[in-house]
């Protein structure tokens, strides 16, 4: 008979492995952020990624959903591409 932690754990295992994924090809995790300066986020580079704006303060990526403001924990690769093509530093 198997373990019932041996079952919690390969369930807690099964589930980190899939966080993330869906029709991007990296995992992408999303961070709320509280406190940041919104304002000049959103007078950044604008583009429109995964159905809604994405906003890139020279650091991060930014969007704007449900009343709060996230990021991402790994840029991903569409919005990397993007950035390096065509957010060139001076």
């Amino acid at each position: 008979m198997v373990s019932r932690a041996l079952v919690v754990a390969f369930v807690m295992l099964a589930a980190q492995a899939c966080y993330g994924y869906g029709r991007y090809d990296v995992p992408v995790g999303e961070v709320e952020v509280t406190s940041a300066p919104f304002a000049s986020i959103q007078a950044g580079p604008t583009v429109i990624y995964a159905g809604r704006p994405h906003y890139w303060d020279g650091r991060n990526w930014f969007y704007y959903e449900r009343g709060r403001w996230f990021t991402y924990d790994i840029e991903p690769r569409d919005l990397r591409v993007f950035r390096q093509r065509y957010l060139k530093s001076p």
